[in-house]
């Protein structure tokens, strides 16, 4: 007993004033025990997400017989599109490679906004005439089922590397009004998607 009650006295000189020994029982804590309040982290602001009433999916262009030479059309001027498409402020597009799990399917243009949470979906195809590419598409407001814009252009199908870059511009510049002029009518009127448009 001498032997622990020098042990339980010599744990206590080497604690300080911050353990007491009970007999019988161990020790206790008697240090005072303040509450310190930690200044919150600050959370990380997360990336802004574009609009969703001007983000634009462009299904790949059907083809309407094209010759096996020129098969490689839709593909490449689906990647073209959304390219430029992808350079415009104020707009955000979906993916080519996303895009592309479409291809060959029958989706109409509102379930695709659903499932790519889009506002805006371009329809089209190409084909050829004799010598000459006929592009055709439509720009869809999916949440009104309403065709905003219809571009009809024929080319020289011999020309097409040359005028390939002018033909997405053209359909681009044309969108993107559209898109910008209908969701700020949108905002204004209060329809659908109203609150993201500005």
């Amino acid at each position: 007993a001498a032997r622990a009650q020098g042990d339980a006295c010599r744990a206590d000189d080497a604690a300080g004033e911050f353990i007491a020994t009970v007999p019988r029982k161990g020790y206790r804590l008697v240090a005072p025990v303040r509450r310190v309040l930690l200044a919150a982290t600050p959370a990380v602001p997360s990336a802004p997400q574009a609009p969703a009433a001007r983000k634009v999916a462009v299904l790949p262009f059907r083809d309407l017989g094209l010759p096996q030479a020129l098969s490689f059309l839709p593909e490449t001027l689906l990647g073209g599109l959304v390219l430029e498409l992808s350079r415009q402020p104020g707009l955000t597009t979906i993916a080519r490679g996303t895009m592309l799990s479409y291809r060959g399917l029958q989706s109409s243009p509102r379930r695709v906004a659903e499932e790519l949470q889009v506002r805006y979906v371009v329809d089209g195809a190409i084909s050829a005439m004799g010598e000459r590419l006929s592009i055709s598409c439509d720009l869809i407001d999916a949440a009104g089922d309403a065709v905003l814009a219809s571009e009809s252009i024929d080319v020289p199908a011999a020309d097409w590397s040359d005028l390939a870059q002018r033909v997405v511009g053209r359909l681009v510049r044309v969108w993107r009004l559209e898109v910008l002029d209908h969701s700020a009518r949108q905002a204004v009127a209060g329809g659908p998607g109203h609150a993201d448009a500005l």
